[in-house]
């Protein structure tokens, strides 16, 4: 007979090409422990075996060891390197601090070798590969183990930042600059649990240079997915609400100094309105406690809002009637009471807000009042600095004007509006010489609206017209349900709170899993290239 066939078959009914229940049972845990510490669990159990039995030198037990494990890997390989693989999880998802340290030692030199070869690339999977590098290295080589671990898991490290989708860097401190505080112990249970954590899109969580071309290439898909209908107002209406939270918070943050919040249901005007009464109700209660003891600097102060004012005869002739009537006229030797601020006060509001209302050449006229009413509110201030509680409404007052002029920026919006808007009132209040303060930085709430401009956008969401428009076709025609219904359901489940929940960890997998797995696996192949290419010399 040509062919014979051998007496025994190798494959899987052969104990010597498989590992045995005994071999996994001891082998598992053994590569589970060599992952966790970088490779360096061998010696660890040597060291403690060595110590328990004197009858066997640390030499011959970790060299027994390792047999072992290169037999476990022989014979069970995708059970050995994915233990193993599984155990460096944790520590490198971590950052394997306090592991990477105990093999610091061993690995120093080959540590600085790897840091040459994966300069500017992946820095903390370089250390990690490194570590790990030397630690699957035997002695002798674990320099170049260190070495060709660090400079593979920098590459492997850095290119995994480069491709995969992550969370952007805007986006992650817009999250944690955007929480509420927690005071209350209910409010801190809700904050651990991430309840309170301010919404993103996809789109908006993975963007900027940071994020990966794969997470830029999301936030490109969402962009162009606006258009799309039904699909594109699930979207749109996500991206709305963000805006409206974000409005809320600057609202709440504005507020913080009086202790008060606005209601969760409130949103737009009815938001900014309730902030708006709240400072007002605020001053009132202070003004009993104010004086003016020089009213000449507020006279110089209104002459000057006057003559700068765009107003004409008729408008100019109604501010000099209410000033000389309600201001002036209430002037006793130079001084204002605190009774009398409060009438001012109270009647220079009302006309304000009357004028503001009407719009056009009369809402002129009562942007005028709202600069006299500023006027006396720094002139009160200025002459009242030991009223510390004078100090909180200030500070109030002063970042609710910056909203409110955002707020009627948003009057086609129903009062919502963009950091966009809010941070070109804070440029257009700053009064600084050439807005040095804005081109700085130093600004009140112009770091946060600058975090929230990159990380929301800058324009409104669109109103979805054409999504209404095949939304009322729906109605008439339920054939195109499939068509157009089906997307745009999937599409508002997607953008909930919880299905963005759900795709954001199955985006983030990828990273997480090539980051955690590196140090493992370059840290591994280290021996191999290095008695490939180096001989092991």
């Amino acid at each position: 007979m040509k062919y014979k066939l051998p007496e025994k078959k190798i494959g899987v009914n052969s104990n010597e090409k498989r590992g045995t229940r005994e071999d996994a049972m001891v082998g598992v845990p053994r590569a589970v422990a060599q992952g966790l510490t970088f490779g360096f669990a061998d010696e660890i159990e040597a060291i403690i075996r060595s110590g328990l039995n004197k009858n066997k030198s640390y030499e011959d037990i970790v060299t027994e060891i390792r047999a072992d494990i290169d037999k476990f890997r022989e014979t069970s390989p995708v059970l050995a390197y994915g233990s193993e693989i599984a155990g460096s999880l944790p520590s490198a998802l971590l950052g394997g601090a306090g592991i990477a340290k105990a093999g610091a030692t061993a690995a120093k030199a080959g540590l600085t070798g790897a840091a040459k070869l994966s300069k500017g690339v992946g820095t903390q999977s370089a250390i990690q590969g490194a570590v790990y590098g030397a630690g699957a290295s035997e002695e002798g080589e674990r320099l170049g183990g260190a070495a060709l671990g660090g400079a593979v898991g920098g590459a492997v490290g850095k290119a995994g930042d480069v491709i995969l989708p992550k969370v952007g860097s805007a986006a992650k401190e817009y999250v944690k600059k955007f929480t509420p505080e927690a005071k209350t112990v209910g409010e801190k249970i809700a904050k651990t649990l991430g309840l309170t954590k301010p919404s993103l899109t996809l789109g908006q969580k993975y963007a900027g240079g940071d994020a990966g071309l794969f997470g830029n290439l999301i936030n490109t898909i969402e962009e162009a997915g606006t258009g799309i209908p039904g699909v594109g107002s699930a979207i749109q209406t996500a991206r709305l609400n963000n805006l409206i939270n974000y409005n809320k918070y600057m609202l709440n943050d504005a507020l913080k100094p009086l202790g008060i919040k606005v209601p969760a249901s409130y949103e737009g005007r009815e938001a900014f309105k309730f902030a708006d009464d709240a400072v007002s109700n605020a001053y009132e209660k202070l003004l009993p406690k104010i004086t003016l003891k020089d009213t000449d600097l507020l006279f110089n102060d209104i002459t000057n809002i006057i003559n700068k004012s765009d107003l004409g005869s008729d408008g100019l002739n109604k501010v000099y009637s209410f000033v000389s009537k309600n201001i002036l006229d209430k002037i006793d030797n130079n001084t204002l009471s605190g009774d009398k601020i409060k009438i001012i006060e109270s009647t220079l509001g009302k006309e304000k807000n009357k004028f503001i209302r009407k719009g056009g050449f009369e809402g002129d006229i009562g942007e005028v009042f709202q600069d006299i009413q500023d006027a006396l509110r720094n002139q009160i201030d200025l002459q009242n600095k030991n009223l510390t509680e004078l100090q909180a409404v200030n500070k109030t007052f002063y970042n609710m004007k910056r909203i409110g002029d955002a707020v009627v920026k948003g009057a086609q919006t129903e009062g919502i509006y963009t950091p966009s808007q809010l941070l070109s009132t804070i440029k257009k209040q700053d009064v600084s010489i050439g807005k040095k303060q804005f081109a700085r930085g130093d600004l009140p709430m112009q770091s946060k609206t600058e975090l929230a401009e990159k990380t929301l956008g800058g324009k409104f969401p669109e109103s979805g017209t054409a999504s209404r428009i095949i939304a009322g076709n729906l109605a008439t025609n339920l054939m195109q349900i499939p068509t157009y219904g089906v997307p745009g359901a999937l599409g508002y489940l997607a953008y909930s709170k919880p299905g963005t929940a759900v795709l954001s960890g199955l985006l983030n997998t990828p990273g997480r899993v090539v980051k955690g797995s590196t140090p493992t696996t370059s840290g591994l192949l280290a021996p191999s290239l290095y008695n490939e290419y180096f001989g092991g010399q």
